[in-house]
């Protein structure tokens, strides 16, 4: 089962500056009237579970840079057949593998 929330599960975090310069912070010296502005990306937190709960771990919870796709792999485990993956409530497919894109 893969989750991603909105709200809470999503925040800002600095990417560059204006001219390019990724340091933050950043120093300037100012000869003239100049304006910097941050650059952010928006990231996602992803988390991963299993039904039922505990039996084994999906790897790949975390934040992840929106709009990048991310795959996740369902393992074996001994005692139960992989089903389906669930992405936010709904059937995202049988398949053992799963890529999506984070948004």
């Amino acid at each position: 089962m893969i989750q991603v929330k909105s709200g809470t599960d999503m925040k800002y975090t600095f990417e560059k500056w204006t001219d390019g310069n990724t340091a933050n912070p950043g120093t300037v010296t100012v000869n003239s009237d100049v304006t910097y502005t941050a650059q952010m990306k928006v990231e996602c937190k992803i988390e991963t579970a299993t039904q039922p709960s505990g039996i084994t771990t999906i790897a790949g919870s975390g934040w992840y840079i929106q709009n990048t796709n991310k795959t996740f792999t369902a393992l074996r485990v001994t005692g139960y057949t992989f089903s389906h993956w669930l992405v936010n409530g709904d059937n995202a497919g049988s398949s053992s593998s799963l890529s999506l894109k984070v948004k």
